[in-house]
């Protein structure tokens, strides 16, 4: 799987609900710089944070590896 394309669908989601990047990190106790790099495919993520990103944006973890 592609970090870059996994990267793009969390950015997606996230703005599907127009929240912003500071507001993610804040809720995940992450930095800002951390999501931009997720977002971006720069870093790898755990599963650990796909799991909380995708209950923190309401979609389901699956859907973040779905074309």
């Amino acid at each position: 799987m592609d970090i870059k394309f996994i990267g793009h669908k969390i950015k997606n989601s996230r703005e599907i609900i127009s929240m912003s990047q500071e507001t993610l990190a804040k809720i995940l106790g992450v930095s800002t710089q951390y999501i931009k790099k997720i977002e971006s495919g720069e870093c790898n993520i755990k599963i650990l944070t796909l799991f909380k990103i995708s209950k923190t944006l309401k979609i389901e973890l699956q859907k973040i590896f779905e074309d």
